[in-house]
């Protein structure tokens, strides 16, 4: 079995349509992010379009935490190398 890798330096962002209320929901994962959550929530984004997921690095986060949230909300994401998407929507760019 393998082990779980935890990514102690990283910061998982959620951006979710929610249908209901018809806005966009942006959370973030700061703790317990390990390649099992990665891997589910790939998965997740696979089956529902409506959820994009990004990891960020902490330092970075910490230190450009509006401009990341604000990018990832209007997907408008200039800096590349600082937000990395992972699921459905990063298969469909590559």
């Amino acid at each position: 079995m393998k082990k779980d890798t935890t990514f102690k330096d990283c910061v998982v962002i959620c951006r979710e349509y929610n249908r209901k209320e018809a806005k966009i929901e942006v959370t973030t994962i700061e703790k317990g992010v390990t390649s099992s959550l990665v891997r589910q929530l790939s998965r997740l984004s696979m089956q529902e379009t409506h959820y994009r997921y990004f990891m960020v690095r902490r330092r970075d986060y910490q230190k450009h935490k509006a401009s990341i949230l604000h990018q990832i909300e209007v997907m408008g994401i200039k800096n590349k190398k600082m937000i990395v998407e992972f699921g459905r929507a990063a298969l469909e760019t590559a």
